[in-house]
């Protein structure tokens, strides 16, 4: 029922003998009128169900699944840079799939780093929750992965051209 008026804001009212009074309005307008709830004391306000109401927290999302270092970024932005074909692939690609060149970069991650990171799953967006890491978890799960990660592990070329195998 909350979702329906937005999120509530507390005001405080001092009456003429000194004491307060507690009011928390809910900021959307309900049949052209603000709808208050009037409290006596601020237990009052942080007792109700209202108090319990809390933004929405702003986090980053990313289509990104895997982590990287800005040395990392640093290397495939140079090796992206000499390879055109690649551009056209990614656009292309992501004509039907917003998310995939950060599947690109995740793959190459995933072959080049000692030790590849995941973010969170609160910090993926949408896309990458439901298409980048199944994709990515079943490349690491595939039967070739462990031969093609020892030869490209800590190898930019090798890691690079293992990635783009598989984005071609």
């Amino acid at each position: 029922m909350l979702k329906r008026y937005g999120f509530p804001r507390l005001s405080v009212k001092v009456n003429k003998n000194g004491s307060k009074q507690y009011r928390i309005v809910l900021l959307r307008l309900l049949f052209g009128r603000y709808h208050m709830k009037k409290f006596r004391t601020i237990n009052a306000v942080l007792n109700s169900p209202l108090a319990n109401v809390v933004a929405p927290s702003k986090i980053n999302t990313t289509d990104r699944v895997l982590r990287s270092t800005k040395l990392e970024d640093s290397i495939y932005t140079d090796l992206r840079a000499d390879n055109g074909s690649l551009d056209q692939v990614e656009q292309t690609a992501a004509e039907k799939l917003a998310s995939f060149p950060a599947l690109s970069r995740d793959v190459f991650q995933s072959f080049y780093s000692l030790l590849p990171r995941r973010y969170g799953e609160e910090a993926l967006s949408v896309a990458a929750r439901k298409f980048n890491a199944p994709i990515l978890d079943h490349i690491v799960q595939s039967e070739d992965y462990p031969a093609l990660k020892s030869v490209c592990e800590g190898r930019e070329l090798p890691a690079y051209e293992a990635a783009s195998e598989f984005i071609s």
